[in-house]
């Protein structure tokens, strides 16, 4: 089983490897969850949305269901992400396991309610 890396390269906090690094976060579910919470800049969410995207990659679906709600966090926390992430979402509700559908329809309605 492949597993989704939160870590891809080494740098310096406070950018999102060096904060996976301070906290020990490196891969699976607990990753995905962290990434939609911690404030992030606009660089470290571009970087984040790349992770959770090769979360989606993961074999296993329980890491695919965390990584949903981070997308959605991300979407809602930078415009410039909407965009790109919602279809992401839709697909997945669309094409996933129950658990999968299920968090989707969750996030779309939290997304299309949202100002």
């Amino acid at each position: 089983m492949e597993r989704c890396h939160l870590v891809r390269r080494s740098v310096e906090a406070p950018t999102l490897a060096g904060y996976c690094n301070d906290v020990g976060v490196t891969e699976g579910r607990d990753g995905a969850q962290l990434l939609g919470r911690v404030p992030l800049s606009a660089d470290s969410r571009k970087e984040g949305v790349e992770v959770l995207l090769g979360c989606l990659e993961d074999d296993g679906s329980i890491v695919k269901t965390f990584a949903m709600p981070a997308l959605a966090d991300l979407a809602l926390k930078d415009e410039h992400l909407y965009p790109a992430l919602v279809p992401v979402i839709e697909g997945l509700t669309a094409t996933g396991t129950p658990a999968m559908r299920a968090r989707g329809r969750q996030l779309l309605r939290r997304l299309v309610t949202t100002p």
